[in-house]
């Protein structure tokens, strides 16, 4: 599941995360540059410019040491994969009917 929300972020498919995709994705889930950059600030742990899925893994994990149960963590996955899932069905209604490019 973490690998599916890794793939919302990398619009690519190149395997790496960078800010502009970051950005991206937080904008459209309403937070923006702040949370692009919180996000890389972070999980981009060596500090390259762009997270990798190992970086994004090993964040979950770090999540999981901090003392999060697996199902705390599934929650928050999930509830990511399903705001990327209704932000993007109501777009394709708002380009069906010329609301949105």
């Amino acid at each position: 599941m973490v690998k599916d929300v890794f793939k919302i972020f990398d619009k690519d498919g190149n395997k790496t995360i960078d800010r502009a995709e970051a950005t991206k994705h937080w904008s459209q889930v309403r937070f923006g540059k702040i949370s692009a950059n919180e996000f890389f600030n972070t999980v981009d742990f060596n500090h390259d410019g762009e997270i990798s899925e190992n970086e994004f893994i090993e964040f979950w994990q770090i999540v999981k040491g901090s003392g999060h149960t697996e199902e705390e963590i599934r929650e928050e996955v999930f509830m990511s994969l399903l705001t990327y899932q209704y932000i993007a069905h109501q777009n394709k209604e708002r380009r069906a009917v010329g609301w949105v490019r």
